[in-house]
């Protein structure tokens, strides 16, 4: 970007797909895909980029997906006829997806550490604090009250300066909007649920859950960081996969 409108007056790199710095966008566009078009979108996409080369005001771009794994996964650096302009492509890293199976043998396949981590942190929980429960939310109406807690501590969460930093994906009243409206219609499908941790009355965290058939998939969650040494969003995913085991669910992708 040509700051103040000169060209030598200085230069600022901005991600790729945003405009100038008064109008905001995502650094990383997303498109979705028809199934079975992923190849015959890929080269639009590709030809499309190869033909603003010149016309626009970037000289940069960076293509994704998945060919580049089939290939062998390595990383393609080319230059291209214009000068200055580079054109890269790198593979992306799929979803990590987890096998399960009833939970004795889930527990048997796991770590000593995560072992030990699944008991200790529901005892220190009981030992320090006392009485406390999960709640799972799994119809409309049950999802239309567990929402607003998910929303709340997802944005708890994002604030915290405890553990990894977390981004606020739901920042304002459209991002509020949507996963209201959109959550509940998943319930009415039976393709959605929140499990909650309760603690003397009050929900402490929340983690959302979607579900297809064969697969149950971990959504946006968050915390009142005041517990974040009974880790608590551990405790509410180790409760959904004993209960996506006994419902013979055969796989969570994280």
């Amino acid at each position: 970007e040509r700051t103040m409108g000169k060209e030598r007056f200085g230069i600022t790199l901005h991600p790729f797909g945003r405009s100038h710095t008064l109008r905001s966008m995502t650094d990383e566009p997303v498109a979705l895909y028809r199934a079975g078009c992923e190849a015959a979108a890929e080269s639009a996409v590709k030809a499309y980029v190869a033909s603003r080369f010149g016309s626009s005001t970037w000289d940069i771009a960076v293509v994704r997906g998945t060919r580049a794994i089939a290939e062998g996964g390595g990383r393609s650096f080319s230059l291209g006829d214009a000068a200055g302009m580079v054109q890269s492509s790198r593979a992306v890293e799929g979803t990590m997806s987890v096998t399960l199976a009833p939970w004795s043998r889930f527990k048997d396949r796991l770590s000593k550490s995560m072992r030990d981590n699944l008991a200790y942190y529901p005892r220190k929980l009981s030992r320090e604090v006392g009485d406390w429960r999960l709640v799972t939310a799994r119809t409309p109406d049950e999802i239309a009250h567990a929402v607003e807690s998910l929303i709340a501590l997802h944005r708890r969460r994002s604030r915290s300066n405890r553990g990894i930093p977390h981004w606020d994906h739901i920042a304002g009243n459209v991002e509020e909007a949507f996963l209201r409206a959109w959550m509940q219609r998943m319930a009415a499908r039976h393709q959605a649920s929140i499990v909650m941790l309760e603690i003397r009355g009050a929900i402490v965290a929340a983690q959302a859950f979607l579900e297809a058939p064969g697969c149950v998939s971990v959504y946006y969650s968050g915390y009142d960081e005041r517990w974040y040494d009974y880790s608590p969003l551990t405790i509410i995913t180790a409760e959904m996969i004993k209960n996506a085991a006994e419902r013979n669910v055969g796989r969570m992708d994280f």
